[in-house]
């Protein structure tokens, strides 16, 4: 058992993009656990992952960009001789190479209630599928994608106002609370319990080409619009005389049907 060892000794590699990445490492700060106890493997500079990099640089934290599939970023992991990695919405696999590094394992977080919606865009998808509740849960990795046993799995309930934006926002904040009692498990050695259920995928790919279906009912234009709200990315579109229209609500919607007709 390992349950006695203090989480802020130990070593955390983080694999992770954007807010997620950065609200771990921001919530780790809060554990306790010092900079040099944490390493990152995360993307180049882009709009979304400047906040992390802006962070990690202030910081002095030791990070990588290069893909986590690379021999650099094995050598980089190595050294920093992690004792459990976490996974924070980064967006490739990783690999087994890596995290046999840290004896503790990996843990990824997934916004949804796997094994539903396991893939990507989950806030988008159980809005325009017209869910009344999703959720979040932090799992074991494993080489199967989104696959592995569940250690914490909270839900939350979807409101008829929410975005894709509003929800993953939500999702991501509600789970920073949990993951000291992730941690707990971890130390104790729980296993987890497996995913239960049939299995759902979404790829990493926009929802219907985020266009319109003009034979859709109000109710699912009004629920698409909301899911394809995720700043700063192009919202729902429809077409009027030819030319793709962007819709930003659903009001607008209106006034744009009202037109074409």
């Amino acid at each position: 058992m390992i349950e006695n060892i203090n989480p802020r000794k130990l070593r955390y590699l983080v694999a992770g993009y954007g807010l997620p990445a950065e609200f771990l490492v921001t919530q780790l700060f809060s554990m306790g656990v010092p900079c040099e106890n944490i390493a990152v493997l995360t993307h180049d500079l882009d709009e979304r992952n400047s906040g992390l990099h802006s962070l990690l640089k202030l910081r002095g934290i030791s990070h990588l960009t290069d893909s986590a599939r690379t021999d650099a970023a094995f050598e980089f992991s190595k050294r920093f001789n992690p004792d459990l990695v976490f996974s924070m919405h980064y967006r490739e696999r990783i690999p087994d190479s890596i995290l046999r590094l840290a004896p503790m394992g990996g843990v990824n977080l997934h916004p949804s209630l796997l094994p539903r919606y396991r893939g990507t865009n989950s806030a988008a998808w159980v809005i325009i599928n017209g869910e009344k509740e999703t959720g979040f849960t932090y799992h074991r990795m494993t080489a199967d994608f989104d696959a592995g046993n569940i250690l914490v799995q909270e839900k939350i309930e979807i409101y008829e106002w929410d975005t894709a934006f509003s929800l993953f926002n939500r999702l991501i904040v509600k789970s920073m609370f949990f993951l000291e009692k992730v941690l707990e498990k971890m130390l104790s050695e729980d296993k987890g319990f497996q995913q239960e259920g049939d299995p759902t995928y979404f790829p990493r790919k926009l929802p219907f080409d985020g266009k319109i279906d003009p034979a859709w009912s109000d109710e699912q234009v009004g629920r698409f619009i909301r899911a394809l709200i995720f700043p700063p990315f192009p919202g729902a579109t429809m077409t009027i005389d030819d030319k793709a229209v962007e819709v930003n609500s659903f009001e607008d919607y209106l006034v744009f049907k009202g037109s074409n007709n």
